[in-house]
């Protein structure tokens, strides 16, 4: 028996859902509505815009933090550097200005 890739292209897959009773909150529903939730599982797409968001806001609290230490102690730009990864100068090489249209002047 092989894989059908055609057949599998053509399937129309839907997400897992199933319908939840909450009786308890019926009081927060209109009368003609059954007091039930509609639970459905997460996308892949879905599952990976959670997990960013969390890690963004996580070096979010780390950046503010370390600016906050930072100027308690005086050195505000040497602790932002640090917190970027660069303590380093650029080099006479890079450009300091450059025009609308991108090119250097």
């Amino acid at each position: 028996m092989s894989f059908d890739l055609n057949r599998f292209q053509q399937a129309q897959l839907a997400l897992r859902e199933t319908i939840v009773p909450v009786p308890e909150l019926a009081g927060f529903f209109h009368e003609s509505v059954d007091p039930v939730f509609r639970v459905r599982a997460l996308s892949g797409e879905e599952i990976f815009r959670a997990a960013d968001a969390s890690a963004r806001d996580q070096k979010i609290v780390a950046a503010v933090q370390a600016i906050g230490a930072a100027a308690q102690a005086d050195k505000f730009a040497e602790a932002f550097r640090d917190l970027l990864g660069s303590n380093d100068v650029p080099g006479g090489d890079a450009p300091t200005h450059r025009t609308p249209a991108g090119r250097r002047r």
